[in-house]
Formats: structure tokens, sequence, C-alpha cells
């Protein structure tokens, strides 16, 4: 609330729960730029992801984010990127029809996720390969 005060103070608003409300809005509190960058970061030290991988999700947040996407659109699509190279536990470029299968059975079966996460996971993977296709021929 000090940061609002101050902000009120400088263009010398009157502290009111309207310009208190409008003020708390126009901030951007989560600072996704700086979550990104160190998912970026931790994704890039990651040992258990093949480098392969790890250029190829970095090149998808630059395609992200060329698109007009938010840097949080960018942000899910490095979480959810990692996590289907975990469950892969290879190179995206030498993946073969049955380890689609077999992601495809891990992530409806498993009970640890929701449904919406289960789409996002179905939905996020197929986009990745759909504009990542003319790297895999």
């Amino acid at each position: 609330m000090s940061r609002v005060r101050s902000l009120l103070r400088h263009y010398k608003l009157e502290l009111n729960a309207l310009n208190a409300f409008l003020l708390l809005i126009s901030m951007n509190i989560h600072n996704p730029e700086a979550k990104l960058k160190g998912t970026l970061r931790t994704l890039n030290e990651d040992s258990s992801i093949p480098e392969a991988n790890k250029i190829l999700i970095n090149e998808m947040v630059g395609q992200v984010l060329a698109e007009g996407h938010s840097q949080v659109r960018a942000l899910k699509y490095v979480q959810y990127l990692k996590g289907v190279s975990r469950i892969l536990g290879k190179e995206f470029t030498k993946i073969t029809k049955e380890d689609v299968n077999r992601f495809l059975i891990h992530i409806n079966t498993t009970n640890t996720l929701q449904e919406w996460t289960k789409h996002d996971y179905l939905i996020i993977t197929r986009r990745f390969y759909h504009i990542s296709r003319r790297r895999f021929r």
C-alpha cells in the first residue's frame, strides 16, 4: 500500500478507494518478465532435459512472443514443454509414434493432473510440433 500512496502523492491524486484500485490494476505485480527469464534460466541449467530440447523450447518462446502473445503465455509454454520433455525422456527430434502414444496414455490416465491441465498439455504439445515440424523432417 505504501507504493500506491507514493504514486498517488507523485501524481497529486487523492487517496480514495477508486484511485487506489485503478492504480493497483495498472501495476503488474506478478512481474512476468522476471518469471520468464528465471524459468528460461532454470530450463537451460536443467541436466534432465536434452540440450536439443532446450534449444527448441527457447525457439518456441521466441515464436510465441513474435506472434504477439504475452510473456505469461510464453512462460506457460516453457513450463509445459519442460514437462513434456521429462515425460518423454528423449530429444523431441527423435520421438517415435510409440513415444507419442506412451505420452498420450500418460497424460490421459494420470490422476495427478486436472482435466484442464491435461487439455493444456495436449494443445501446447500439438502446437509445438505443428510449428516445429519443419525442423523434424
